[in-house]
């Protein structure tokens, strides 16, 4: 799927979520992922982007129960919160 990378799908609740993962993002682009997202069928989407354009530092007005973007910062904890820094470490190696 293009807009897609990932759907996961909770054990506990049956609830479905689908996860975008892009390098680089502008606030265009993470406005068209919004628009795409079908929310009948997927609890969430998730917009994951580990170098945004300046602008989408700033776009906190595009979060809302639906769609929500995980930027750097956020990502990097949580890269340390799920112990995850091994593994990190052994890919940029």
């Amino acid at each position: 799927m293009k807009s897609v990378d990932i759907e996961l799908e909770d054990p506990i609740t049956g609830d479905q979520y689908q996860v975008q993962v892009k390098a680089r993002a502008t606030k265009k682009t993470a406005s068209t992922c919004k628009e795409q997202f079908s929310a009948s069928a997927f609890r969430k989407y998730y917009l994951v982007v580990h170098t945004p354009e300046p602008e989408l530092l700033d776009a906190t007005d595009l979060d809302d129960d639906d769609f929500e973007l995980i930027l750097p910062e956020r990502l990097a904890r949580m890269v340390v919160d799920g112990g995850l820094t091994s593994w990190l470490l052994d890919k940029i190696a």
